[in-house]
Protein backbone atom coordinates (compact mmCIF):
# COMPACT_ATOMS: atom_id res chain seq x y z
CA UNK A 1 0.00 0.00 0.00
CA UNK A 2 1.02 3.40 -0.88
CA UNK A 3 0.26 4.82 2.72
CA UNK A 4 1.95 2.93 5.78
CA UNK A 5 -0.19 5.24 8.22
CA UNK A 6 -3.38 4.10 6.18
CA UNK A 7 -2.71 0.61 5.14
CA UNK A 8 -4.49 -1.59 7.56
CA UNK A 9 -7.25 0.05 7.85
CA UNK A 10 -7.76 0.32 4.08
CA UNK A 11 -7.04 -3.46 3.71
CA UNK A 12 -9.93 -3.96 6.50
CA UNK A 13 -12.49 -3.99 3.40
CA UNK A 14 -14.71 -1.53 5.41
CA UNK A 15 -14.14 1.65 3.52
CA UNK A 16 -15.84 2.61 0.17
CA UNK A 17 -14.37 5.67 -0.48
CA UNK A 18 -10.09 6.27 -0.73
CA UNK A 19 -9.32 10.47 -0.85
CA UNK A 20 -5.43 10.79 -1.78
CA UNK A 21 -3.51 13.89 -1.75
CA UNK A 22 -1.42 13.78 -5.03
CA UNK A 23 0.62 17.11 -4.16
CA UNK A 24 2.71 18.68 -1.88
CA UNK A 25 4.73 15.41 -2.15
CA UNK A 26 7.09 15.48 -5.29
CA UNK A 27 7.13 11.91 -5.63
CA UNK A 28 3.70 11.09 -6.38
CA UNK A 29 2.85 14.59 -8.27
CA UNK A 30 2.86 16.57 -11.34
CA UNK A 31 5.65 18.64 -12.46
CA UNK A 32 4.83 22.31 -13.47
CA UNK A 33 7.75 23.08 -14.75
CA UNK A 34 8.03 20.65 -17.34
CA UNK A 35 4.21 19.38 -17.50
CA UNK A 36 5.08 16.17 -16.75
CA UNK A 37 2.65 13.81 -15.57
CA UNK A 38 4.43 10.81 -15.25
CA UNK A 39 4.79 10.35 -11.35
CA UNK A 40 1.36 11.22 -10.39
CA UNK A 41 0.07 8.60 -12.91
CA UNK A 42 2.26 6.32 -11.82
CA UNK A 43 1.18 7.04 -7.92
CA UNK A 44 -2.35 6.67 -9.10
CA UNK A 45 -1.74 3.58 -10.93
CA UNK A 46 -0.10 2.58 -7.39
CA UNK A 47 -2.83 2.94 -5.41
CA UNK A 48 -5.83 1.95 -7.74
CA UNK A 49 -3.85 -1.31 -7.88
CA UNK A 50 -3.58 -1.89 -4.23
CA UNK A 51 -6.47 -0.60 -2.41
CA UNK A 52 -9.54 -3.49 -2.42
CA UNK A 53 -11.49 -3.91 -5.33
CA UNK A 54 -15.04 -2.26 -3.40
CA UNK A 55 -12.32 0.97 -2.72
CA UNK A 56 -13.34 3.46 -5.11
CA UNK A 57 -10.33 6.26 -5.48
CA UNK A 58 -10.64 10.02 -5.55
CA UNK A 59 -7.50 11.88 -6.97
CA UNK A 60 -7.25 15.27 -4.09
CA UNK A 61 -5.73 17.87 -6.27
CA UNK A 62 -5.08 21.93 -5.37
CA UNK A 63 -7.20 25.06 -7.11
CA UNK A 64 -4.18 26.70 -7.25
CA UNK A 65 -0.35 27.11 -7.50
CA UNK A 66 -0.47 28.79 -3.34
CA UNK A 67 -3.11 25.90 -2.65
CA UNK A 68 0.39 23.17 -2.72
CA UNK A 69 3.04 25.22 -1.92
CA UNK A 70 5.21 21.80 -2.12
CA UNK A 71 4.05 21.77 -5.98
CA UNK A 72 1.73 19.39 -7.73
CA UNK A 73 -0.60 22.17 -8.82
CA UNK A 74 -2.02 21.45 -13.05
CA UNK A 75 -3.44 23.96 -14.70
CA UNK A 76 -7.32 22.91 -15.70
CA UNK A 77 -6.04 21.98 -19.21
CA UNK A 78 -3.88 19.65 -18.50
CA UNK A 79 -6.18 18.01 -15.93
CA UNK A 80 -8.61 17.32 -18.80
CA UNK A 81 -5.75 16.19 -21.69
CA UNK A 82 -3.10 14.89 -19.65
CA UNK A 83 -4.72 13.21 -16.83
CA UNK A 84 -8.43 12.71 -17.19
CA UNK A 85 -7.72 10.24 -20.19
CA UNK A 86 -5.38 7.80 -18.36
CA UNK A 87 -7.32 8.02 -14.67
CA UNK A 88 -11.22 7.80 -16.27
CA UNK A 89 -10.04 4.04 -17.63
CA UNK A 90 -9.77 3.17 -13.68
CA UNK A 91 -12.27 0.89 -12.98
CA UNK A 92 -12.23 2.06 -9.12
CA UNK A 93 -12.36 6.18 -10.00
CA UNK A 94 -14.12 7.97 -7.90
CA UNK A 95 -13.70 11.09 -9.05
CA UNK A 96 -11.71 14.25 -8.38
CA UNK A 97 -11.57 16.25 -4.88
CA UNK A 98 -10.02 19.69 -5.18
CA UNK A 99 -8.51 21.76 -2.27
CA UNK A 100 -9.21 24.42 -1.05
CA UNK A 101 -12.68 26.32 -2.01
CA UNK A 102 -10.94 29.69 -1.51
CA UNK A 103 -8.47 29.63 -4.47
CA UNK A 104 -11.42 27.94 -6.50
CA UNK A 105 -13.72 30.72 -6.02
CA UNK A 106 -11.06 33.21 -6.86
CA UNK A 107 -9.47 31.47 -10.43
CA UNK A 108 -12.68 29.22 -11.23
CA UNK A 109 -10.79 26.09 -11.20
CA UNK A 110 -13.57 23.31 -10.42
CA UNK A 111 -15.49 25.36 -13.33
CA UNK A 112 -13.21 24.88 -15.97
CA UNK A 113 -12.77 21.50 -15.71
CA UNK A 114 -16.74 20.91 -14.28
CA UNK A 115 -18.41 17.87 -16.79
CA UNK A 116 -14.68 16.58 -17.49
CA UNK A 117 -14.48 14.29 -14.47
CA UNK A 118 -17.39 12.02 -13.25
CA UNK A 119 -19.02 14.20 -10.33
CA UNK A 120 -19.82 12.47 -7.05
CA UNK A 121 -21.76 13.82 -4.50
CA UNK A 122 -20.14 12.92 -1.84
CA UNK A 123 -21.14 13.89 2.25
CA UNK A 124 -19.41 13.01 5.03
CA UNK A 125 -20.65 13.37 8.62
CA UNK A 126 -24.07 15.09 8.75
CA UNK A 127 -23.97 17.40 6.02
CA UNK A 128 -21.40 19.51 7.48
CA UNK A 129 -17.69 19.88 7.08
CA UNK A 130 -15.34 19.10 9.41
CA UNK A 131 -11.80 20.16 10.14
CA UNK A 132 -9.38 17.19 10.73
CA UNK A 133 -5.64 17.61 11.90
CA UNK A 134 -3.24 14.82 11.59
CA UNK A 135 -1.78 12.69 8.67
CA UNK A 136 -5.51 10.59 8.67
CA UNK A 137 -8.79 11.09 9.17
CA UNK A 138 -11.54 8.71 9.43
CA UNK A 139 -15.20 9.55 8.85
CA UNK A 140 -18.28 7.59 9.26
CA UNK A 141 -20.95 8.72 6.31
CA UNK A 142 -24.49 9.24 8.24
CA UNK A 143 -25.40 5.79 5.24
CA UNK A 144 -22.79 3.54 7.27
CA UNK A 145 -20.33 4.44 4.53
CA UNK A 146 -16.90 5.20 5.62
CA UNK A 147 -14.08 6.91 3.99
CA UNK A 148 -10.88 6.99 4.65
CA UNK A 149 -8.38 10.07 3.84
CA UNK A 150 -4.65 10.52 2.91
CA UNK A 151 -3.74 13.39 4.92
CA UNK A 152 -0.95 15.76 4.67
CA UNK A 153 2.91 14.97 4.44
CA UNK A 154 1.72 11.35 3.77
CA UNK A 155 3.85 10.16 1.36
CA UNK A 156 1.52 8.96 -2.08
Amino acid sequence: MPDHYLDKAIKTGLFDYVLVQFYNNPPCQYNLANGDATLLLQSWNAWTSLVLPNNTVFMGLPTSPSAAPSGGYIPPNDVITKVLPHIKKTSNYGGIMLWDRFNDVGNNYSNQIKGKPKIKSLRLGHGRAKECHGRESVWKHHHGRASASHGHGSPC
